[in-house]
């Protein structure tokens, strides 16, 4: 998961606040996570150009341009066959959006493997999928609480499979 920057001079407050929120993701406690955040900043949120960035670089490459034909690559104008974001949606946004999905306490999520956990009964990290709408754009995106990292994320507007809702 990438880091979040702090201002200079805020002090250590700030910088274990964020490491706590961060642990916490990568515990799956994701409203847990945004609850810090969100105390930490007052409540504010973040407007204009200045977006939050959790991705790993891994996970921006895949859902921004792809690894491969037919793997990710869903911003605009995307992969052949891909759904892709708005074309007025800029890197930034989606990865902030996706951000913003993944650790509002808000979301709801669904077991996508597994029954609810953050690892399968074989023992492999679990996947939760959430369907959340952004400006206008419903989106699917893919979280591993195991190892706190968003796997995917891309719009989506077929119908919600009959998942179990997480807890």
């Amino acid at each position: 998961m990438a880091s979040v920057g702090v201002v200079p001079g805020v002090g250590d407050a700030a910088v274990l606040g964020i490491k706590k929120a961060k642990d916490l993701f990568k515990e799956g406690k994701v409203a847990e996570s945004a609850k810090v955040l969100e105390d930490l900043s007052g409540g504010a949120k973040a407007t204009g150009k200045d977006y939050v960035d959790i991705l790993s670089p891994e996970a921006k490459k895949h859902i921004l341009y792809g690894d491969k034909p037919g793997s990710g690559g869903h911003m605009w104008p995307g992969q052949p066959g891909k759904t892709v974001f708005p074309q007025s949606w800029s890197a930034d946004k989606i990865v902030h959006e996706v951000g913003d999905i993944a650790t509002s306490p808000n979301t709801k999520w669904y077991a996508q493997t597994g029954t609810g956990g953050i690892y399968t009964s074989k023992g492999d990290p679990a996947k939760w999928v959430a369907y959340e709408v952004r400006d206008g754009v419903r989106m699917r995106v893919v979280y591993q609480p195991a190892t706190g990292k968003v796997v995917t994320a891309f719009p989506d507007n077929a119908p919600i499979p009959p998942y179990k809702p997480i807890k």
